[in-house]
Order: C-alpha cells, then sequence, then structure tokens
C-alpha cells in the first residue's frame, strides 16, 4: 500500500512543481516588465524636459535679442519666465513636463488665465542672471527625479546635475550675487562646476 500511495503522491508533487515553476517564471516576467516600463517612462520624461528647456533656452535668446536682457522684474521668478509666452513661446505645454497638461473648462470650452498656469509649472527661473556669465543655471526643474535635475545654463547648455550638485551650485550662485549685488555687466563671474554631467 505504500508503494501505490508514493505512486499517487508522485503525479501530484510533479505537478505542484510545474505550478511553482510556472509561477516562479511569470512573477521574473512581471518584473521585468515592470522595470522595463519604468525605465522607459524616465527615458521619455527626459527627452520631454530636454525638449522644453531647448524650447525655453531659444525663447530666452530671442528676448535677449529684443530687450537686451533677460526676462525679470514680475512678482515672482516664474511669471518673469512666463513673460516669454506667447510671444516666444506659443504653446504654453512648454512649461511642463507631465501629461496633464493645462485643460480647458467644461463649462466654458476656454483655457483659464495665465496666472493660473503659475502653479503648474514645472521648471524654476533665475531672475537676475547676466548674459556673460555662462555658466551660471538659468532655469531648472523644480521637482528632483531620479537624485537629480536638469537645467539649462546662461550659455544655453542643457545638463543633468545630481541633486547635492545642484544644491552646491545654486548656493554658490546665490553667495556670488549677494557679495555683488549691482555687478557690472563685464564682471568675471566664476566656474563653479568644472565639469558637468550630460547623460
Amino acid at each position: 500500500m505504500n508503494k501505490n500511495a508514493r505512486r499517487l503522491s508522485s503525479p501530484r508533487k510533479a505537478r505542484i512543481r510545474i505550478i511553482m515553476a510556472l509561477s516562479c517564471v511569470l512573477a521574473l516576467i512581471i518584473i521585468a516588465t515592470l522595470v522595463a516600463f519604468s525605465v522607459f517612462v524616465e527615458h521619455t520624461h527626459a527627452e520631454l524636459t530636454r525638449s522644453n528647456l531647448k524650447l525655453i533656452s531659444s525663447a530666452l535668446k530671442m528676448y535677449y535679442d529684443q530687450h537686451q536682457i533677460f526676462p525679470g522684474g514680475e512678482k515672482t521668478p516664474i511669471e518673469s519666465l512666463w513673460l516669454l509666452y506667447p510671444n516666444m513661446i506659443s504653446d504654453e505645454r512648454v512649461y511642463q513636463n507631465r501629461r496633464s497638461q493645462i485643460k480647458t473648462s467644461r463649462k466654458t470650452g476656454k483655457r483659464p488665465a495665465p496666472a493660473a498656469w503659475l502653479k503648474d509649472t514645472d521648471f524654476g527661473y533665475v531672475e537676475d542672471c547676466q548674459k556673460n556669465c555662462l555658466q551660471d543655471i538659468q532655469v531648472f526643474e523644480r521637482a528632483a527625479a531620479s537624485g537629480g535635475r536638469y537645467v539649462l545654463l546662461v550659455n544655453g547648455e542643457i545638463c543633468w546635475m545630481n541633486e547635492l550638485e545642484f544644491q552646491q551650485e545654486s548656493r554658490k550662485q546665490t553667495e556670488f550675487r549677494q557679495q555683488t549685488p549691482m555687478a557690472p555687466i563685464f564682471e568675471v563671474c566664476p566656474v563653479i562646476l568644472d565639469r558637468r554631467k550630460t547623460p
């Protein structure tokens, strides 16, 4: 009887082993899919950010060529950055890196006034940049992602900085401006980081 019981239980054990093996393979496939999807989303976000920063860089250059100064003088730096809209930047989505873009109102069928968009702006702006301070941060992502953020320098270069590097650079840039609030236009600006990472 023992032999018969063993014979009966061995097919059950085999089925259980097959089911467990299939479950492990399925779990691995699901994990690999989730990792690949998160990498894809991160890559898409990075591409969108770089593209938007290129458009903002071009708009800032056009604004500077027309006014001989970068946008400024509004209540907040973000409002100053919005001075580029609609003459230099025609699409308000450039100011955002998210899929949830500014939506039209269901009741009126119109988009809200630009003032309502400020809270949805995904970029920060440093108002008092000078054209000759080529290595200064001018525009940056307001929220860090993956341990760092993309920044736009005055010279038009777009680079990725890890969060510690970004905080150090902004602190040094702020300290420099506080020491020389009325710096002459040809003042030599300090180059704080010699090498910046570009992914």
